[in-house]
């Protein structure tokens, strides 16, 4: 798929239906972002690039969503799902999911780089807190530990930035642009 579909015969209610049956084969999640701009960013972007689920992993809980406005009305669209870490891991073991963990922490020992790597089938591509990263006790089920190569002075990228870079590269190499 190269456009998007043409959505204006069908309620808004109808939309999220027909989208779910053109999603590309891929996931992703968020793991204590705190920051609801860089939420509503990956929202966004997931809608732009049809990710299947989006899960957001130990995100404070507020009373109504407030990632709708700064995803510019696309999270009504997309399937969230808000989940601890405990069910998201559950989750990844009994689905036997292949999580891909993107992360340039210190210590984390000989990540991929992104431009080479070779994505799983329907992978979940998850991203870390801005402050933390991915905990260890979930890099430890990740199939792999993939890092964007950066070549200023800073070590690390907005996690939305990231998150678009990857879902494109995931998107681009599924079908082989």
């Amino acid at each position: 798929m190269t456009t998007a579909p043409n959505l204006s015969e069908f309620s808004k209610f109808e939309i999220k239906d027909v989208l779910n049956e053109i999603r590309h084969p891929v996931d992703v999640a968020v793991y204590g972002v705190g920051n609801y701009f860089n939420i509503s960013g990956i929202i966004r972007t997931s809608h732009s690039f049809l990710v299947h689920n989006i899960y957001l992993i130990d995100v404070e809980t507020p009373k109504e969503p407030y990632y709708g406005k700064g995803s510019m009305g696309s999270c009504k669209y997309e399937n969230i799902t808000l989940q601890t870490s405990e069910e998201f891991l559950q989750m990844i073991n009994e689905e036997h999911r292949n999580l891909v963990s993107f992360e340039r922490r210190p210590g984390v020992l000989q990540p991929k780089t992104i431009w080479s790597y070779k994505y799983p089938e329907n992978p979940i591509l998850l991203f870390g807190s801005e402050t933390h990263g991915v905990p260890d006790n979930i890099l430890q089920v990740s199939i792999d530990t993939v890092c964007i190569p950066m070549y200023g002075l800073t070590n690390d990228l907005n996690v939305s930035v990231a998150a678009g870079i990857a879902i494109s590269d995931f998107v681009r190499k599924h079908y082989g642009y």
